[in-house]
């Protein structure tokens, strides 16, 4: 659910996801809610706080945390298997940039 912090009225509520919620983060300007799930196909979304609706997947599973960089046009998020993957969102489209791997080391 999204509130508002100064009055306490509830904005939208996000949902019925399948899965709990673990981990959100808000891009920069506040318009965007990442979101990520306990599993699941979609494991990881990012949803329209201003009207409440999803507005991408994450393709795949095992996301967790996903993260917004400061101007909000890019979007980092690990997964289960050590690896970081890193993503431009235009408001619209979520493209994969580069996938970085634990090396074990």
């Amino acid at each position: 659910m999204v509130v508002n912090a100064i009055d306490g009225t509830i904005k939208h509520k996000l949902g019925p996801f399948e899965q709990p919620t673990r981990n959100v983060s808000f891009s920069p300007d506040g318009r965007w809610l990442a979101i990520n799930f306990a599993d699941g196909p979609d494991s990881a979304i990012i949803a329209d706080v201003n009207t409440g609706t999803v507005a991408a997947n994450f393709p795949g599973n095992g996301y967790v945390t996903p993260m917004f960089a400061p101007i909000g046009d890019t979007i980092a998020v690990g997964n289960r298997n050590g690896e970081l993957s890193i993503w431009n969102w235009n408001g619209t489209n979520l493209f994969r940039q580069q996938v970085l791997r634990d090396s074990g080391a």
